[in-house]
């Protein structure tokens, strides 16, 4: 605001400045000079105005300083504070005097005070809901010298003064409330407002979707929840009835009166979701409500093979698993790659259970097949889908036999070495005999390298191998060429025997020479029998075979005997 000066009181500092100045017009103007001066131009009302100026001269005086505010003296010294209020908007003019007995100097300076308006802010109730029936009022204004309130409706009162605060604590009651505050000094007033909620009550449910009965329950693998509620709410959901905070999903469309979200998976038959809701204010429902409705889902079918593909030809038997009970056998189809036509497998079982026979015929060619499923489930819905096991291979190309093949003595072992120039198997099969034509009934061991190591021999005699490649349908290739190798017994010096030892020897091989006579006479009794009854008895007991492995061993020992001359 612009300071006022009345009449009398500005003709009483014109009559001070005339005699100030008839003072001062007698001394004769002389060196004094005003050299520095630090003074504002502008400045907001409520700060300080700080005058300060310095003077020289040439002379060894002593210099006098004086300070007039439009005219009115109000300093004989240089410097000047000033610490203006809020009522002192306006400009104002500064004269500045030194002089001594013999000159003086003047300086004016011109200082504005801009008006500051009365700034408050009210900090809390925010704008905003909450579900604390206890409302603090802060409002904040460093120039305010008092501060009322209104709230509508309720009452008004005076806010208590801390400093530049102004609080007061309410106690209300639900609803929204609209806050008035007036903060006010001897120069200015200011006013804001603000509104609030205060909700203590709980959100509830008015709707849920979907609901529905079996008769008409969903076909489908999902289903869209909806829930309607009173007011503005985040709602979740789970298949538990756990708490907020631990369940699992929160609706995709929410924060509103109506929200939605998609439930996946849905269980055949009676599906629960429980739903809890908590407001804007964070009151939380306090019991779940939940949404019960029905699916129906179309069967469908997970397929099995008793072996893994790829299939060679052969007969393989397949079990179809229904999800659910179906009203009879299934439909269960294949075909093959590029082929014309779909075959047919006739399943049998019950309930959720049914198996059949794959036959893959030699004929056919390497491809891809597909099976194809319809059940019916005892709703009447019909569901064509497979959820696992839809493809198989088959491969009935046997591969082609390996290369090279070698067979080598390797210490005490035979080493077998071939060459297989494609990658399309999954083992080699080898087959080994101690008489030449090795076929498949001679099977022995598998590999998955190409070098084999054999310590199942023995020094001295020969083996025969051969080897084929199976891929990883179990399809065999042809035998490869016949190797053959042995291990060389290692040669020992020839110790003679003592000739007591000799001697020892040659009795014990007099006695197995007696003893082969009498097994060859018996063998002769028993090959020259006549009787029906005694045949049949050495037949039974395998008499004859017994005593001609008895000759074959004493056969051996005589050689043993012999060797040891």
């Amino acid at each position: 605001m612009t300071q006022k000066t009345s009449k009398g009181m500005k003709t009483k500092q014109a009559i001070m400045l005339a005699m100030l100045m008839i003072l001062l017009s007698t001394f004769v103007a002389g060196d004094v000079s005003i050299t520095n001066v630090d003074a504002p131009s502008s400045i907001l009302e409520g700060e300080e105005i700080v005058i300060i100026f310095s003077a020289e001269t040439d002379e060894s005086e002593t210099i006098s300083y004086y300070i007039l505010k439009d005219d009115v003296p109000v300093a004989s010294v240089n410097e000047y504070d000033w610490l203006t209020g809020f009522n002192d908007a306006g400009e104002y003019e500064f004269l500045l005097i030194a002089n001594t007995t013999n000159s003086t100097d003047t300086e004016t300076r011109t200082i504005i005070i801009n008006n500051q308006a009365l700034e408050m802010a009210i900090i809390t109730p925010e704008e905003s809901t909450t579900n604390n029936s206890t409302a603090s009022i802060l409002v904040e204004s460093d120039r305010a010298e008092s501060c009322d309130y209104e709230i509508a409706g309720v009452g008004s009162g005076t806010l208590t003064k801390d400093e530049t605060a102004y609080t007061k604590t309410l106690t209300l009651s639900e609803g929204t409330f609209d806050l008035t505050v007036n903060c006010s000094n001897y120069a200015d007033t200011a006013e804001e407002e603000v509104s609030f909620t205060i909700d203590l009550s709980a959100p509830e449910i008015t709707s849920l979707e979907p609901d529905n009965t079996y008769a008409n329950a969903l076909t489908t693998d999902s289903a869209t929840l909806e829930v309607e509620t009173n007011e503005e709410s985040t709602c979740k959901y789970d298949i538990s009835d756990t708490s907020y905070q631990s369940m699992d999903h929160t609706f995709s469309s929410t924060d509103s009166l109506n929200h939605y979200s998609t439930a996946s998976n849905l269980n055949e038959g009676q599906n629960n979701y429980y739903v809890l809701c908590q407001d804007e204010a964070g009151n939380l429902m306090i019991e779940s409500e939940t949404i019960i409705f029905y699916a129906n889902k179309k069967p469908t079918a997970e397929i099995d093979l008793e072996i893994s593909s790829p299939l060679k030809a052969g007969t393989y038997e397949v079990t179809v698993s229904t999800s659910e009970l179906v009203q009879s056998a299934p439909t269960l189809q294949y075909n093959f790659h590029n082929a014309a036509g779909k075959k047919t497998i006739s399943l049998t079982g019950s309930g959720k259970s049914w198996e059949g026979f794959l036959i893959i015929d030699a004929s056919t060619d390497d491809s891809v097949g597909t099976f194809y499923f319809s059940g019916t489930d005892v709703q009447g819905l019909t569901g064509t889908e497979i959820e696992s096991g839809k493809l198989f291979l088959v491969d009935t190309t046997a591969p082609s036999s390996i290369g090279s093949f070698e067979v080598s003595q390797d210490g005490s072992h035979l080493k077998l070495e071939w060459y297989y120039a494609n990658d399309d198997f999954k083992r080699f099969r080898i087959y080994k005999s101690t008489s030449s034509g090795v076929s498949y009934n001679d099977y022995y061991a598998a590999t998955s390298s190409t070098v084999f190591e054999d310590s199942n021999v023995e020094a001295g005699v020969t083996y025969y191998y051969k080897v084929s490649v199976e891929d990883d349908a179990g399809n065999e290739g042809s035998l490869s060429i016949q190797g053959e190798g042995r291990v060389e017994p290692e040669l020992q010096e020839v110790v003679p025997l003592s000739s007591s030892l000799t001697v020892k020897v040659d009795q014990e091989i007099k006695l197995v020479e007696s003893s082969l006579l009498d097994v060859d006479w018996s063998i002769s009794v028993l090959e020259k029998e006549k009787n029906a009854d005694k045949i049949d008895v050495i037949e039974k007991l395998s008499l004859l075979d017994k005593i001609k492995t008895v000759k074959r061993n004493l056969e051996l020992i005589n050689k043993d005997l012999e060797k040891l001359k």
